[in-house]
C-alpha cells in the first residue's frame, strides 16, 4: 500500500487527517490545481487511494496526482510511489484483468465477402484501402463473429484486441469485442489507432470514426472511457486533444468529462460538436476542413 503521508512529509506538502472538510480516514492537502481557487483543505485522498477535490471537483487515481505533483509520466510515478510502500511487494497501480499472452482470432475469419465490402462501399468508404490500412478481415457464415468485419487492435505494432462489426443491421450488438481471456488488452485498456498519433490526438468514439478521418485519431471503443486510455494519450506526451464524439447530448456529456480529465495532463484540449450524426458521415471536405482546424 502506498504510505500517503509518507510521500507528503517527504516533500513538505501539508496535510490534515481531521478537521474542517476532512472525511474520516481520508488525508486532506491543499488543491493543487491551478484553476482551483481553495484557499484551505479541500483536496481529499482516500484510504484506497482516489483524489477528489470539493471545490473544483477534479478526481482520480492517486497515480494522477504524483504525475501532476511531480510533473512526470506514468512510469515514473509508478516509480516514485514504489519507493513509498508499506510492504515489500512491489507497487501495483491496479489489478489486472485476466487476458491471454497473444491474441487469439477466430477460427472462421478469413478475407471479407460480397455481403462485407457492400456495407463498406454504402458508407462511402473506400474498400481497398481499409483492407490493406487497417489489416481488416471478417467471419462469414459461422461462428460467434458471423457476418463480422474483424478490425484489429494493434498497439506497439502488435494486435492485443480486436472489434467484430455487424455488417447485417439485424444484430443486437452492433460491435462485439474479443473475449479477455483471448485478447492481449481488454478493450477499454487500448486506444484504437494510437500507433498513428505524435503531438496530436483526436478522439473520437468508434473505429468507423477513425477510418473516416485517417491518422493522428483514436477511438475510445464506446463513449465511455478509462482511466488507462488516458494514461496512454499521456505516455505519448500529445501536446493536444481535439474530442470529436457523436452528435446526441448523452455523447456531448462524455466529451466533456473527457476533456476535463485530460487537461490535467495535456496542455491544449477542444471540444468539437456535430450538428448532427457521428464523425464516420463526414464528408471528404468537412474531414479536411476538420483535419486543417486542429491542426494537421
Amino acid at each position: 500500500m502506498f504510505d500517503v503521508k509518507s510521500y507528503l512529509e517527504y516533500n513538505n506538502i501539508e496535510y490534515w487527517e481531521s478537521g474542517k472538510n476532512v472525511t474520516e480516514g481520508w488525508t486532506n492537502i491543499q488543491c493543487i490545481f491551478p484553476f482551483c481557487d481553495d484557499s484551505s483543505n479541500h483536496l481529499g485522498i482516500s484510504p484506497d487511494l482516489n483524489f477528489n477535490c470539493w471545490k473544483c471537483g477534479s478526481h482520480g487515481k492517486i497515480v494522477d496526482l504524483i504525475m501532476i505533483l511531480e510533473d512526470c509520466n506514468y512510469h515514473k510515478a509508478v516509480s516514485i510511489m514504489s519507493e513509498f510502500t508499506t510492504s515489500d511487494e512491489p507497487f501495483s497501480p491496479g489489478k489486472k484483468t485476466v487476458t491471454s499472452e497473444y491474441i487469439i482470432m477466430p477460427k472462421e475469419i478469413g478475407e471479407l465477402k460480397d455481403i462485407h465490402i457492400d456495407y463498406l462501399k454504402k458508407r462511402n468508404f473506400d474498400t481497398e484501402k481499409l483492407i490493406q490500412k487497417y489489416d481488416l478481415r471478417a467471419c462469414y457464415m459461422l461462428g460467434d463473429f458471423k457476418y463480422r468485419i474483424i478490425t484489429p487492435v494493434i498497439m506497439n505494432g502488435e494486435i492485443v484486441n480486436y472489434v467484430g462489426m455487424d455488417v447485417t443491421g439485424k444484430s443486437d450488438k452492433k460491435y462485439k469485442n474479443c473475449s479477455n481471456e483471448n485478447c492481449v488488452m481488454p478493450t477499454k485498456s487500448c486506444l484504437y489507432n494510437i500507433d498513428t498519433v505524435s503531438d496530436i490526438a483526436i478522439i473520437v468514439e468508434g473505429i468507423t470514426d477513425v477510418w473516416r478521418i485517417g491518422d493522428s485519431v483514436v477511438a475510445t471503443l464506446g463513449v465511455e472511457f478509462t482511466d488507462e486510455q488516458i494514461r496512454l494519450l499521456v505516455l505519448r506526451n500529445v501536446k493536444k486533444v481535439a474530442i470529436l464524439y457523436d452528435a446526441e447530448e448523452t455523447a456531448q456529456i462524455k466529451a466533456h468529462h473527457l476533456a476535463t480529465k485530460l487537461s490535467l495532463f495535456t496542455p491544449i484540449v477542444e471540444i468539437f460538436e456535430l450538428e448532427k450524426g457521428d464523425p464516420a458521415e463526414m464528408s471528404e471536405d468537412e474531414v479536411k476542413q476538420f483535419r486543417m482546424q486542429v491542426g494537421l
